[in-house]
């Protein structure tokens, strides 16, 4: 589960740079890791409205906001810890013998990267609402598509383009569940598509 890793490495860089600011006084600083923590709780709220664990219920065109708070705080996260490091290497403050404040810098970069690129691929896969959305793999009878619950679907003019999670996936009670990569299997299949024509039918 890279993806939980990489968020919770970005959180605890972050929290951890925060309480240094305050300690120096850095109000500027302090506030940009303080936005980038308020990006990643509103992204577990939005999870937990759109999860089972919401006993009030959830509309079923819900919007599914978690892939935008994802993208926005992978962003701004590569931003900060990108611009410490150039500062960093450029004053020469790194005077830890291994280096390694920078290696967590550049460590977090890599990660929110990553983090903001699994929103773009959810984006890219559901790009079309008309086209897209998910269903329940064994209603539909489509033998090829080996999924154990839901399967998140895109048509086209000749098959289905879907994906399976098999680790996390967040929003699930959405139109638009946020599975992001590599926790799903992907395929393409001409009978699932064939199913799916006789349900909407």
């Amino acid at each position: 589960m890279p993806f939980l890793f990489a968020l919770l490495l970005i959180s605890w860089a972050h929290l951890i740079a925060m309480l240094r600011a305050a300690a120096k006084a850095k109000t500027g600083l302090m506030g940009l890791h303080a936005l980038a923590l308020v990006l990643f709780l509103a992204a577990v709220a939005d999870f937990y409205y759109l999860s089972p664990l919401n006993r009030q219920g959830v509309p079923g065109d819900a919007q599914n906001w978690i892939p935008l708070a994802v993208f926005l705080y992978g962003m701004l996260s590569a931003a900060i810890f990108g611009g410490k490091s150039v500062l960093m290497y450029r004053a020469r403050t790194d005077n830890t013998g291994s280096g390694w404040r920078s290696g967590i810098s550049l460590a977090c970069v890599l990660a929110g990267v990553y983090v903001a690129s699994t929103a773009i691929d959810h984006w890219m896969f559901f790009y079309d609402p008309a086209r897209t959305g998910v269903a329940a793999a064994d209603a539909l009878g489509a033998h090829d598509v080996q999924c154990e619950s839901m399967v998140l679907v895109r048509l086209d003019d000749e098959a289905a383009d879907y994906r399976c999670p098999k680790a996390i996936s967040f929003g699930t009670m959405s139109s638009h569940p946020f599975v992001p990569w590599p926790s799903y299997v992907a395929g393409r299949s001409a009978h699932l598509k064939k199913r799916l024509d006789a349900v909407l039918r």
